[in-house]
């Protein structure tokens, strides 16, 4: 993906992202926290798949030199994955 197509893919989402926050702010509590529990749910059942994914973006950012620290914030393994489905649950 070049620099410009990146750039346009995250103008993208973030664009997705604020429509979304209005859909979201008009849901009960209830509602809310399904999609919370679900995107829990998400994270697990596809954890195979955002890890062997993810394995790619390590290969592209060992390529662009990014610091040993960048790095680690950027690997996803089994224990984080869990970690960060987990925390959605907490939110719910």
């Amino acid at each position: 993906m070049t620099e410009n197509g990146f750039s346009n893919y995250i103008t993208d989402i973030c664009r997705k992202a604020k429509i979304s926050s209005r859909v979201l702010a008009n849901l009960s509590t209830n509602e809310r926290n399904s999609i919370l529990f679900n995107i829990a749910k998400n994270i697990r059942n596809k954890a195979d798949f955002i890890i062997e994914e993810n394995k790619k973006d390590i290969l592209i950012a060992d390529d662009k030199g990014v610091t040993k620290a960048m790095r680690d914030r950027l690997l996803l393994n089994s224990e984080r994955l869990e970690g960060m489905a987990s925390s959605v649950e907490d939110i719910a």
